[in-house]
């Protein structure tokens, strides 16, 4: 969320998600961070339901909830929208972890050796 957001209205419209989207079937836990000045929420999920039951989890899923996330904050009265990565034009490459550590392999071995 950006700078200025209310944290207790997020945190509260936060839970109110958790609440309405797991509570009934998945246990959750919820952390609150300010610390950055941009406060943020995050939600662990158990997959596994207290009846036995794995909670799937697919990208159309995701999709799903971060429209519905976006719609909480609004009911307490903090602007929130839910804009794809791809929308914004945001690009985000992960590097296989084997090609990451061959990249910084190099420097490392001179600065354990040199």
């Amino acid at each position: 969320m950006p700078k200025g957001t209310p944290p207790d209205k997020l945190h509260n419209a936060v839970r109110k998600f958790a609440t309405e989207k797991f509570g009934a079937q998945h246990r959750y836990a919820m952390a609150l961070h300010t610390d950055q000045g941009r406060p943020h929420v995050h939600v662990v999920v158990k997959a596994m339901s207290e009846r036995g039951e794995r909670l799937n989890i697919y990208k159309a899923t995701l999709r799903e909830w971060r429209r519905d996330l976006a719609r909480y904050p609004r009911e307490f009265g903090v602007e929130a929208n839910a804009t794809e990565r791809a929308v914004r034009g945001a690009q985000h490459h992960n590097r296989k972890t084997g090609i990451y550590r061959a990249a910084i392999r190099p420097s490392e071995l001179c600065s354990l050796h040199g």
